[in-house]
């Protein structure tokens, strides 16, 4: 009976043997499960204990294994690990999770291992790399440091060398990597970081002709090529193929990439809703929802991946940076102009802010400042109070109000369309200091304005903004009104170099005892910018300014801001350029130096 129940197993044979395995014990309740599964009735051994005997424990992990039962195979397992006490055990069990990508058991049982063999190669080895899988770097690197080195251990550490800003070192690594590699995925994914760009292609081609149905080939060509910015031939690579997680996922990283957020976010949402529970897919969202300028939706999502994946170093890191960010700066700043002959300015400005809500933040700003003009000598003040909202989505409203001789107010309203921001603003009174005679008769401006700003792809932007203005003195309300267009557009060329183009259009429509003029500047820009040792960051720029009514001239301009805290800043600004807004000929110079801090 038992061999027909064994070839042809029916409800009552497969009983049968279950009542066999239950009334059995020890070794003998094994050899029931391994024939209940030889019978073909691996999913109906659930009902089994393993009362603790290792023997029928391994046994049962098999059955589930087989049945596919993976929610009781990870109870099972996590028992096992739990009661285990041998290195060949702990060993053992890590590899049956790792089969099942059941990580985060399998680096508890290296744990244990390393626990009774703190040398043990496997598992410095291979805790490094769930460590490294996991988001936690500092302890990746620990452990693959202490371990012998393999080509993919040589390749993590690479990486952890470029994150920690080391090129020479993470070059070093891939090389050695190479040299010892002997798996043709690895070896295309090494050629990449080495930028050995030719013979990258070729191999992930020929793996492609290998495997043409293995959609991972393609999917580690087009992260590859995505990490390297090489947004054109990553779009070829995705251009056709099918619809699987993992190249969709990288479908929205491509369209992120391009500027294209509104899109990859949508992209996203979907492969969140098929799998709610995939944790790089909320950090990828909240990526894309940063990019967009929706900070606060973006620090939500983030930490929803966090909950989901509570280790993660670069997440924690996001987060922080996101809070930081959020949290109101305080500071002051002192500035010293000078335009042409005759016209000195120092001036000194106190600024603080407060968060009231997560929504809303007031602040102000007292600034004083000492003047030195041809027939004016003296000092002059004025004064802002503002409150500002954001909800999730970045749409923002700002309101002021304005005192220097006299009160003034402004509002400004800004949302976002896909990619692009928009702003419209209205200020009336606002103290104006930008030429001689609003310095000396307390000048004022009331201005409504339109603006657009746009990313375009990766690298450029554009922005345009129109507006009409009316100019006051003390004792004249109607000085002088104009209305214009500022514009311009930027390129970045490399990672370091950006090209921009600019436009500044302004026609007097009338004046009065403000001898206003019409200005039509077009300058073309050349800058740089960089990190040095992390917490400095400098830029520079120069280019040459025309304006089609009257001067021109080169300008330059550049700045070292360094960080020594997340909460905490110190900069100098220096600029000089053709001076376009004041009614005074010749060029300005402005050199500011300010100090910044955050509650």
């Amino acid at each position: 009976m038992s061999n027909s129940c064994c070839m042809f197993p029916g409800e009552k044979e497969v009983s049968w043997l279950l009542r066999r395995a239950r009334s059995a014990v020890g070794g003998d309740r094994a050899a029931w499960i391994e024939r209940i599964v030889h019978a073909g009735a691996a999913s109906q051994v659930d009902s089994i204990e393993s009362g603790g005997d290792p023997q029928v424990r391994d046994a049962l992990l098999r059955a589930h294994q087989t049945a596919r039962n993976l929610s009781q195979y990870r109870e099972l397992l996590g028992e096992a690990i739990g009661s285990g006490s041998s290195s060949e055990e702990f060993r053992r069990y890590a590899r049956l999770a790792r089969e099942e990508s059941l990580n985060d058991l399998a680096a508890r049982s290296y744990t244990q291992l390393l626990a009774v063999a703190p040398a043990d190669g496997e598992a410095l080895r291979e805790s490094g790399k769930l460590a490294y899988a996991e988001g936690r770097y500092k302890e990746a690197a620990g452990l693959l440091y202490r371990a012998e080195q393999d080509a993919e251990s040589l390749l993590l550490l690479g990486d952890l060398a470029k994150r920690a800003n080391q090129e020479e070192q993470a070059r070093q690594k891939w090389s050695l990597a190479l040299a010892a590699n002997e798996n043709k995925l690895l070896e295309a994914q090494l050629l990449v970081r080495l930028d050995r760009w030719n013979e990258a292609s070729e191999a992930f081609a020929a793996l492609a002709a290998a495997e043409p149905n293995d959609q991972s080939v393609k999917a580690e060509y087009a992260a590859a090529l995505l990490d390297k910015g090489r947004l054109a031939e990553a779009g070829q690579v995705l251009a056709d193929g099918d619809a699987s997680a993992r190249l969709s996922q990288l479908r929205a990283q491509l369209a992120a990439a391009k500027g294209d957020t509104a899109s990859a976010a949508r992209q996203l949402e979907t492969l969140i809703a098929r799998e709610p529970r995939r944790a790089e897919l909320w950090a990828q969202a909240a990526s894309v929802e940063y990019q967009a300028g929706r900070r606060r939706r973006a620090a939500d999502w983030y930490g929803r991946a966090k909950r989901l994946t509570p280790r993660r170093e670069d997440w924690d890191e996001a987060i922080e940076q996101i809070r930081n960010e959020l949290i109101p700066e305080s500071g002051f700043e002192t500035t010293s102009k000078s335009v042409g002959p005759g016209w000195r300015e120092f001036a000194t400005k106190l600024a603080a802010e407060f968060r009231v809500s997560p929504a809303w933040t007031v602040g102000m700003t007292m600034e004083v400042n000492r003047v030195s003009l041809t027939d004016f000598h003296g000092t002059i003040r004025r004064g802002t109070m503002s409150a500002k909202w954001e909800n999730e989505t970045a749409r923002k409203l700002t309101v002021e109000m304005y005192r220097s001789e006299q009160s003034g107010a402004g509002a400004a309203y800004s949302w976002l369309t896909g990619k692009s921001r928009t702003t419209v603003g209205a200020a009336y009174s606002e103290p104006f200091w930008e030429y001689m005679e609003g310095l000396s008769a307390a000048g004022t401006r009331s201005r409504a304005e339109i603006e657009h700003q746009r990313p375009w792809g990766r690298r450029g932007a554009s922005w345009m903004t129109v507006h009409a203005n009316q100019y006051a003195l003390r004792g004249v309300p109607n000085a002088g009104r104009t209305s214009g267009i500022t514009g311009g557009a930027s390129y970045a060329i490399s990672p370091r170099i950006t090209a921009q183009y600019g436009v500044d259009r302004e026609i007097v429509h009338s004046r009065n005892t403000l001898p206003l003029l019409s200005r039509e500047v077009h300058a073309f820009t050349g800058a740089s910018s960089g990190n040095w040792k992390q917490k400095v960051r400098w830029e520079a720029s120069a280019g040459y300014a025309s304006d089609r009514l009257g001067g021109r001239g080169p300008y330059t301009s550049g700045s070292i801001v360094w960080t020594p805290s997340p909460k905490l800043r110190a900069g100098v600004w220096l600029d000089r350029r053709l001076n376009t807004v004041a009614t005074v000929s010749g060029s300005a110079l402005q050199v500011r130096f300010g100090l910044w801090w955050k509650q």
